[in-house]
């Protein structure tokens, strides 16, 4: 993976991969990543941004119009 990584953070891609994702003794590995890895990249990740988790909602809300659109659909 951290050849990977490696290949697409060095190729002109115009986005780069997440360097927390790389193994913790590699030389590349950032600075900033002391805190639990995800193994999806979230919002804010990598602009300096702390990461938000996205809002719980329960399931089965009949007051909340996503869940009923969706029931509708179903």
């Amino acid at each position: 993976m951290d050849i990977l990584i490696s290949a697409v953070n060095e190729a002109d891609l115009g986005w780069k991969a997440d360097v927390c994702k790389y193994q913790a003794h590699h030389a590349k590995y950032g600075s900033h990543c002391k805190r639990e890895l995800l193994l999806a990249q979230t919002a804010g990740e990598g602009d300096g941004e702390e990461a938000k988790e996205p809002e719980a909602k329960k399931f089965g809300d009949t007051k909340d119009p996503a869940f009923v659109k969706a029931l509708g659909k179903a």
